[in-house]
């Protein structure tokens, strides 16, 4: 293995490829992140050196250069994040009978796909995610390629119906990302899958069923059902029971209805969970930071979660967006001081949190702090000026006093020089 990747190099020429056709050994050839561009003899390279291996991310490539002949020994052919955008060339690939992994994500190639990549059997992984390929289902290239273990289609043109069941002899399928535009009509008809899938994306893709085709999976890591019109009682419980390292569950904008409800186990694993714009109601469990001690990342936003609001800080929240639901508590005593400090980012914007906000400020982190449209009253506390708050809105309260020198006053440097401060809509001097 030869890796040349984050160097300064400019061009890889036919000398330079006589050069590495001397290391007689050489299988894999990695040179991402350089600043090639152009046209790279990569049919020159593969056939010279026999190579198994060849990895071009991130290396400004344009063009077309996937003429790489019939190449028996290449393998895996990794051209990431370059801007590719001659899809007739990809017939070129059709002749790469070994190939086992193909990496095309973040380029800009467009229109259809050649149906000879179905050819490829030997295919393990594909991702053509992040282009703006135009891919209509049913299509007979990825129920052909049984060998499939990834397969990564998201941020394209999908259109038409993806019948789960097409892929119901992939007995190695673990990855699956089919996640489209926010306008697309895409369809995903699912069934009880008999592989264990560890990522399933689907976002934006329409399911409108329930989530129950998922009962039987137990190695999900990653699962996203956002905005796929899905519908039923929150899943969180068996999906988190059944799926004990599940490490990022998405099930916002849909049609979930119930009290959320969590799982009998602690789930150390998860860190982020998203339930956000569902018809959520009833008041929030008091033991959402108990049951996942690592979150990271929580936003319940947009439902109707009525009542206090327990304490849900940990050591690693980072974000925590309560925003837009009918949640009453006095904000003083829903914050204790120092347990804030964790906080980069915090919502809670469009409740009906009452009190005064002196222990809010006491933060050393935080650098978003929404409290607008509440009944919070009182002065703004000095401590506001010790903060690093680079956006702060209290806006559409009951504040009142005068203002903290250090907001709007030459003689002070502070962090709301730089800052967005929103505090209209209350009764400030």
């Amino acid at each position: 293995m030869l890796d040349l990747s984050a160097n300064m190099l400019w061009r890889v020429d036919r000398s330079m490829v006589s050069s590495l056709a001397k290391v007689s050994s050489l299988r894999a050839l990695y040179l991402d992140f350089n600043y090639i561009g152009g046209n790279v003899p990569v049919k020159e390279l593969v056939s010279a050196l026999n190579l198994e291996v060849v990895s071009l991310r991130a290396c400004e490539l344009n063009g077309s250069f996937l003429d790489l002949g019939h190449s028996s020994s290449l393998k895996a052919l990794s051209l990431a994040f370059n801007d590719l955008n001659d899809t007739l060339s990809l017939e070129g690939l059709c002749r790469l009978k070994n190939l086992k992994e193909l990496d095309l994500s973040y380029n800009s190639f467009t229109g259809n796909l050649p149906p000879c990549l179905g050819n490829l059997s030997s295919l393990k992984l594909v991702d053509l995610s992040y282009n703006d390929f135009h891919i209509k289902f049913p299509s007979s290239i990825f129920d052909r390629l049984m060998s499939l273990k990834y397969l990564s289609l998201s941020n394209n043109q999908l259109e038409g119906t993806l019948f789960m069941r097409s892929f119901w002899n992939h007995s190695n399928f673990e990855v699956l990302m089919l996640s489209t535009l926010a306008s697309s009509h895409f369809q995903v008809e699912v069934v009880d899958l008999p592989f264990q899938l560890q990522v399933l994306e689907l976002a934006n893709c329409i399911l409108d069923v329930d989530a129950n085709f998922l009962h039987y999976q137990h190695k999900l890591l990653v699962l996203d059902l956002s905005n796929t019109r899905s519908k039923g009682h929150v899943p969180t419980v068996w999906l988190l029971e059944n799926n004990p390292n599940l490490i990022k569950l998405d099930l916002h904008k849909n049609f979930f209805t119930r009290p959320l409800q969590l799982p009998f186990l602690t789930r150390e694993k998860l860190s982020m969970l998203d339930v956000s714009d569902n018809p959520l109601g009833g008041e929030l469990p008091a033991n959402i930071t108990t049951k996942f001690p690592n979150i990271l990342y929580l936003n319940l936003s947009k439902n109707y979660f009525k009542g206090p609001l327990p304490l849900l800080f940990t050591s690693n929240l980072e974000t925590l967006d309560l925003s837009y639901n009918n949640l009453t508590d006095d904000i003083q005593n829903s914050f204790p001081g120092i347990q804030l400090d964790p906080f980069f980012i915090l919502d809670l914007s469009n409740n009906n949190f009452y009190g005064s906000i002196t222990k809010i400020f006491n933060l050393t982190r935080a650098t978003v702090l929404l409290l607008n449209d509440n009944n919070i009253s009182g002065e703004i506390p000095l401590s506001i000026c010790n903060t690093s708050l680079t956006i702060l809105d209290i806006s559409n309260n009951k504040l009142n006093g005068v203002l903290p020198d250090c907001i709007g006053s030459a003689r002070y440097q502070t962090a709301f020089d730089r800052a967005l401060l929103k505090l209209s809509g209350n009764y400030l001097e």
